[in-house]
């Protein structure tokens, strides 16, 4: 379905709303006001208008704010509306606000056949064995990248054209370096298109892909390939993850047994909250770095600490001693292979 925005003023806009539920629209401060308003004192004047669509059954439910202050400091609730496609609502309500009033409707949208765009790869070994497009829950391209070599892959990057122009690019790996693409095996991901422009009443539409690159790869044993520019950087986050899980192994240690489970938990959640995010490591055992070396190993340390705090936070409203011992005893063989697993990018000559 798409949404018909039109306002008082004339202009429309239209938005694809998927069956998968929420879309929010990015607050606009684009939207005609009624002539002579004055805001009631110790208002903010409002700044933007946002609205929120939800698919529901055969419509859309709509939720109008609007947004005061030049930062958007208060958001005030107008009015949630349902639209179907044979009943359009016009929202007189906003006039309450000083806003002139904007009309829904909706319409089938028939989204054009996607081109497959041409695919290679840079990276010796890999190779890109198909692209299919994709049109449900949102336009986009399924992509299946087959490893030839006897060698895991950790990360791959990938770069897109569209138009002869650079378009998206990104990233696909796991953050605890399991391996993405087992050797000789495949792996299939989604690369989801966005972005477009408001162009009257036509439909902000994604501009489909015609080339999609692979560009760069992070192999298992730690060798990095390719546009090392994209890649290289990671290996920044891996070190400092690597840094952090070594000290969390430490502290899992010394908490996995004597007294009650509960207690050791939380004294393993203040410790690992506690850990340093600096890029400089101490550890006698380990290389040391300077901070303005590699700001990425801080951002490694500290996507481990969250990470872990977040899941015993996930664990605690509902915690027993029997749970919270689990929860240590399942926590450290974790930790100990993500450990394994990162220490395997940076091998010791």
């Amino acid at each position: 379905m798409s949404l018909v925005t039109t306002f008082a003023d004339g202009r429309v806009t239209e938005s694809l709303i998927t069956p998968v539920g929420k879309r929010s629209v990015t607050p606009t401060p684009y939207f005609p006001r009624v002539d002579g308003w004055r805001e009631p004192e110790g208002l903010l004047p409002v700044a933007a208008l946002q609205i929120t669509a939800n698919a529901e059954n055969d419509g859309v439910r709509i939720r109008v704010t609007v947004l005061r202050g030049d930062a958007y400091e208060v958001e005030q609730d107008v009015t949630e509306t349902f639209v179907t496609a044979h009943a359009p609502r016009v929202l007189d309500e906003l006039e309450r606000v000083g806003v002139r009033r904007v009309t829904f409707s909706l319409k089938r949208f028939v989204a054009p056949a996607l081109p497959v765009p041409n695919a290679s790869s840079r990276i010796e070994g890999l190779i890109v064995e198909g692209v299919e497009p994709f049109l449900e829950p949102a336009p986009g391209y399924r992509i299946t990248v087959r490893n030839h070599t006897d060698v895991g892959v950790v990360t791959l990057a990938y770069d897109t054209a569209a138009g002869g122009r650079p378009a998206l690019q990104g990233q696909q790996g796991d953050p605890s370096a399991q391996v993405t693409v087992a050797p000789g095996a495949t792996f299939t991901f989604s690369l989801n298109l966005r972005g477009g422009r408001e162009t009257g009443a036509s439909m902000a539409t994604a501009t489909p892909i015609d080339e999609v690159v692979l560009t760069g790869v992070i192999w298992a044993d730690g060798r990095v390939d390719g546009a090392t520019a994209r890649t290289a950087p990671l290996m920044g986050l891996h070190r400092g993850r690597l840094y952090a899980v070594e000290s969390v192994i430490e502290i899992l240690s010394r908490h996995r047994r004597g007294g009650d489970p509960i207690t050791r938990l939380r004294a393993v959640r203040e410790a690992i909250d506690a850990l340093p995010v600096s890029p400089i490591a101490t550890r006698p055992d380990g290389p040391r770095l300077a901070a303005a070396e590699d700001p990425g190993v801080a951002y490694g340390r500290q996507n481990v600490r969250q990470r872990l705090v977040a899941d015993i936070d996930r664990v605690t409203p509902s915690i027993t001693p029997a749970t919270a011992q689990q929860w240590l005893d399942e926590a450290l063989p974790a930790c100990e292979a993500w450990r394994d697993r990162l220490r395997a990018l940076f091998p010791t000559p």
